[in-house]
């Protein structure tokens, strides 16, 4: 259960491109601008990150874990 809390208390620095958008657990950060907790979720995912490689453009959305101790 240490897991689950853990997995919901982890913060995330928010970045549209180069630009820092806030930080805050991926509640915090639907609600503060407006993204689903989906899609900030997926965001997070390695599928996300591996599309976004492979494209030119530099307005994407992506998190970086602040706290990741594990």
């Amino acid at each position: 259960m240490d897991k689950v809390r853990s997995y919901k208390a982890r913060e995330y620095a928010l970045y549209k491109g180069e630009n820092y958008l806030g930080e805050g657990t991926i509640r915090q950060l639907s609600e503060r601008f407006g993204y689903t907790i989906k899609t900030l979720q997926w965001y997070n995912c390695i599928a996300a990150k591996r599309r976004f490689e492979k494209t030119s453009k530099n307005n994407h959305v992506f998190l970086i874990p602040l706290n990741d101790d594990e």
